[in-house]
């Protein structure tokens, strides 16, 4: 294979994406590196469909669980991770193999992005709260003094621009603007990248979604779920809003029965395909690379056609 080939993976939630890599990692001499931002994190295993260690013993996996739940991950950090894995795939003769649902962070690969330090509650709150007490022209008086390049490009009523400039302003001492104007590009514009996208009809992925949830609590997910809460950790942390633990989290408290938590879970992984057939439709376009979509759930007999799709990019 073409030594500055990366495939990429992508697709809706449930649509088989975990089981195309392996398939084309067997096949290629590749390795699977996670483009999936639940995945990254330590935590709740079976909920986020984390490669089994059957699978780490079939092909090597990279920046899976490499986060503990306590921390916050950020695409900005996962590309530059991911560009090393990239290479140190290239160095072993390997083709990098990226899989995984979560656009930004494939835009932070290939495009850039900017990479603002999270957002501390405390700020938020004291942001949030002046807005509520004294209105969006405090706001915005507040910015201009502070921030004034980036108070004049916005409009004085655009609430939501407004104050993410203001908690940007307030945690960094730096304005959004030389944040925008320092965006990082981690992978290099001459890689040759090749981008599958699995997108199952509807029904298809209603009934696969459901069957996996259900599966999914027989491994031990609500158990799972169970743990997590044990850490009481901050609610800002981005492992708190897996698909699943909030409704999980429900029927442990005692508020729904196991049934409707199920329903629950269901709806929000319904929820979470939809946000992401929207970003494939819009976003992944823009990448300008060679793509292929699969109007339906991986199976194998698809393989034949993926594998000779990308062997055409030798």
């Amino acid at each position: 294979m073409a030594s500055d080939l990366i495939i990429v993976i992508t697709g809706l939630t449930a649509s088989g994406k975990s089981h195309a890599a392996l398939m084309l990692a067997e096949s290629l001499n590749g390795i699977i590196i996670n483009a999936d931002s639940m995945q990254i994190y330590q935590a709740l295993p079976i909920l986020t469909a984390q490669p089994t260690a059957a699978d780490h013993d079939r092909i090597p996996h990279r920046l899976y669980a490499i986060v503990p739940p306590a921390q916050i991950s950020s695409a900005g950090t996962w590309s530059q991770q991911a560009a090393q894995e990239i290479e140190a795939a290239r160095k072993r003769n390997c083709v990098p193999i990226l899989v995984g649902g979560t656009g930004l962070y494939l835009k932070a690969l290939f495009q850039g992005i900017v990479d603002v330090p999270p957002i501390s509650a405390e700020v938020r709150n004291l942001v949030r709260e002046k807005l509520e007490k004294e209105g969006i022209n405090s706001i915005y008086a507040e910015l201009s003094l502070a921030d004034p390049a980036m108070a004049q490009k916005l409009r004085p009523q655009d609430a939501q621009r407004l104050v993410r400039a203001l908690e940007v302003f307030t945690e960094t001492g730096r304005s959004l603007l030389e944040w925008q104007q320092s965006a990082t590009r981690a992978a290099s514009p001459s890689d040759k990248v090749v981008l599958i996208s699995f997108e199952p009809d509807r029904e298809t992925l209603l009934q696969a979604i459901a069957a996996r949830l259900k599966q999914m609590v027989k491994r031990g997910a609500i158990e799972e779920v169970r743990e997590l809460l044990q850490l009481n950790l901050p609610l800002d942390r981005p492992i708190l809003r897996a698909v699943g633990v909030r409704e999980f989290a429900a029927y442990i408290q005692g508020t729904c029965t196991q049934e409707e938590a199920l329903v629950q879970a269901n709806i929000a992984s319904r929820q979470y395909a939809k946000r992401q057939k929207t970003w494939l439709r819009t976003q992944m376009q823009d990448f300008g690379r060679e793509q292929k979509i699969v109007n339906a759930q991986f199976s194998e007999s698809f393989a034949p056609e993926i594998l000779s799709f990308v062997r055409s990019f030798h």
